[in-house]
């Protein structure tokens, strides 16, 4: 059985994390393999391009067990959610499961999130009939959307969502750096107000 460490957004293999993690369980005998999910290019990447990275990784047999940080976790969570045969366990370091959040998920992404002990509201998909997701986004009830596509009738359900969350101004991500970056946001802003910066701050050798 494979071990592997998903990484969060920009960061890499030698993150100070995985590294951690990876001396902990090699004590043990255990090995930890932390690919590079950037390549080929960090500029390119999406979600589709990082589960189809692992679902390579992960291999046909023998299952796998996914340590993920950050963006790394919501890459190992979704992976899972579609292939719950062949994921054997979860170590998530997501932060957006520890902001007081209450998680609606559809199907099987609820189905496995429950397995995993994490707290969502299962509901329907549209095609699945009602009441369903677009009916909690119409009475208020969603404040915050992170979809993935992935088939025809996936492909369907998005317009629908992204319809409704725009009539009902609701923030909608379909990106991985979308999704990452608010939910940084949001940590942040719940740590305390934020500071005003001149942009040379933050690029002191560039100027």
């Amino acid at each position: 059985m494979r071990h592997l460490w998903l990484h969060g957004f920009a960061s890499g293999p030698t993150s100070s994390k995985g590294q951690f993690v990876k001396q902990r369980l090699w004590e043990r005998g255990i090995e930890l393999e932390i690919p590079d999910l950037n390549e080929p290019a960090f500029f390119d990447l999406t979600v589709t391009r990082m589960l189809q990275r692992l679902d390579a990784l992960a291999g046909a047999a023998g299952g796998v067990v996914l340590f993920g940080s950050s963006l790394g976790g919501f890459t190992a969570a979704t992976w899972a959610a579609l292939h719950p045969d062949r994921a054997r366990a979860l170590v998530l370091l997501a932060p957006a499961f520890e902001l007081g959040f209450k998680v609606v998920a559809t199907g099987g992404t609820a189905d496995f999130l429950h397995k995993h002990g994490i707290e969502a509201q299962r509901v329907n998909k549209v095609l699945e009939g009602r009441p369903h997701i677009v009916d909690l986004m119409k009475d208020g009830k969603v404040q915050l959307v992170f979809n993935t596509v992935d088939g025809a009738g996936a492909l369907t359900d998005s317009y629908t969502l992204r319809r409704a969350a725009l009539m009902h101004k609701i923030a909608y991500y379909t990106t991985v750096a979308g999704a990452k970056a608010s939910v940084e946001g949001i940590a942040a802003l719940s740590e305390g107000a934020l500071d005003v910066a001149p942009l040379q701050s933050y690029f002191k050798t560039a100027f």
